[in-house]
């Protein structure tokens, strides 16, 4: 019988990682047959590679994803619906092929249903970011089941016109959500922003779109979360310009905001909502009546010294100069903030 000792154990887990990143993948495939740890530490996710997969651009997307999935040394990371060519909606059945390491799920107008959801749950995935857009036949059930499985692991949650996810079924939702940063809700009521603050204390992205949402509701959100670091608050003509004030001061952290397209954007809301957030990098004020004067955006230069990019349409090439001679390095833009998503990657 060996007298030797398995001392494997004293050595520091981040040493190992460190050591078996030298090693290529058939060699890391072969040492987790040796013992659980390092079964443990061959399996961590920053040692292999990561596959983000886009539906939009696969010729045959079940065959394609039948093939990625079992590509050698890979994991699955990110599955979305893109801007290819392909005109093959996500089903039921392609979510059954999909493994547990799949971390981001992105659909658009994908044709799944509850039944799908619940298929893929049941490999253990862990869900880091759920995006789902016109999805219309995902109702509250798929929604609380997803909450249920993930133990809290869903940091980014994205529902947009899922018009049979209903008020009922948020509210009974988002308490599954607690670790929840950054959301994005379409057609909503102040109970749900209430909820929101009740429950996801961690929020620091939150949008607000096409919603019949009160300042009452602003207010609640205002009372429980002040860690925001983008706002977007699009085509909610039912609230006001004081309920909008009081969540920017309530957030002092507010680095990009969205308020376009509201009919109660004029001069005063443009000037008073920099004048709360003087480190704003981001400020998307675009309508359709070209809303604000030079004067007040000279005013927001001022107010704003780190701002980088403004999304306004209100200014001709004069006006446009004369305000980047206080503010050199900023970038004034006739297209709005949702088709320049690079721009908030690089702030």
């Amino acid at each position: 019988m060996s007298d030797v000792q398995d001392n494997s154990h004293r050595l520091p887990f981040a040493v190992w990682t460190d050591i078996f990143s030298f090693l290529d993948g058939s060699d890391r495939a072969r040492i987790r047959r040796t013992n659980v740890l390092f079964l443990f530490i061959a399996s961590q996710r920053c040692l292999w590679t990561p596959l983000d997969i886009d539906v939009s651009t696969l010729k045959d997307p079940l065959n394609d994803l039948r093939s990625l999935i079992n590509r050698p040394y890979c994991f699955v990371d990110t599955v979305s619906h893109g801007s290819g060519s392909s005109n093959w909606k996500i089903k039921d059945e392609f979510l059954a092929l999909l493994p547990a390491s799949v971390k981001r799920l992105c659909l658009y107008h994908a044709d799944v249903s509850d039944s799908g959801i619940d298929q893929m749950m049941r490999h253990g995935c862990k869900l880091e970011g759920l995006s789902l857009e016109r999805c219309s036949q995902l109702t509250d059930s798929g929604l609380r089941h997803v909450g249920e499985q993930t133990g809290g692991t869903v940091r980014k949650l994205v529902l947009y016109s899922c018009h049979s996810v209903d008020e009922e079924g948020l509210l009974s939702s988002l308490p599954l959500f607690p670790n929840l940063e950054d959301v994005c809700l379409t057609d909503i009521p102040n109970s749900v922003l209430e909820s929101l603050g009740k429950h996801c204390k961690r929020l620091k992205k939150v949008s607000i779109l096409n919603s019949d949402i009160t300042d009452d509701g602003l207010k609640a959100l205002a009372d429980s979360i002040h860690t925001l670091t983008y706002l977007q608050i699009v085509h909610c003509d039912t609230v006001t310009v004081e309920g909008v004030k009081i969540l920017v001061a309530a957030n002092p952290n507010l680095t990009e905001i969205d308020i376009s397209f509201n009919n109660w954007l004029n001069d005063d809301v443009i000037l008073a909502v920099a004048e709360r957030q003087p480190n704003l990098q981001l400020y998307d004020v675009m309508s359709y009546t070209d809303t604000g004067s030079a004067d007040t955006y000279k005013r927001v230069a001022e107010c704003c010294p780190n701002l980088r990019i403004l999304f306004t349409t209100a200014l001709t090439d004069d006006e446009k100069k004369d305000i980047r001679c206080i503010n050199k390095h900023l970038e004034i833009s006739e297209t709005t903030m949702k088709n320049f998503s690079h721009w908030c990657q690089s702030l």
